[in-house]
């Protein structure tokens, strides 16, 4: 819950750049991205700033379930990007108990050949 809570933030800022982006000329773009970071920032450290921000959204059709579902969808690169790490690794940990398992095996031959 603490990732989804971090990326609370985040959703805030990519639903303020959708609705205040929205029908504005690609020109535009580099001043709401800017527009939404700061509205994103002062959600997360201002609580007024955060009600204002949060009203807005919900003006435009933007409750707590799409931010939810939003801050969902941004941590879910994170947690594929987790998993991947985690077969990774476990891919590696198969790989050296199957050498151990031969390096044993062949020592436990040379043994009985040396006998």
């Amino acid at each position: 819950m603490r990732v989804l809570a971090l990326d609370r933030a985040a959703a805030i800022e990519a639903i303020v750049l959708r609705v205040d982006g929205e029908g504005l000329p690609i020109e535009a773009m580099p001043m709401v991205r800017q527009h939404a970071r700061r509205a994103a920032a002062d959600w997360r450290t201002d609580p007024q700033a955060a009600v204002d921000i949060e009203a807005h959204l919900e003006r435009n059709g933007f409750d707590q379930i799409d931010i939810n579902a939003q801050a969902i969808a941004q941590a879910q690169e994170l947690f594929q990007m987790f998993d991947q790490f985690m077969q990774s690794a476990q891919n590696r940990r198969v790989q050296l108990l199957r050498e151990i398992h031969v390096r044993r095996e062949l020592a436990r031959r040379s043994k009985i050949m040396r006998s």
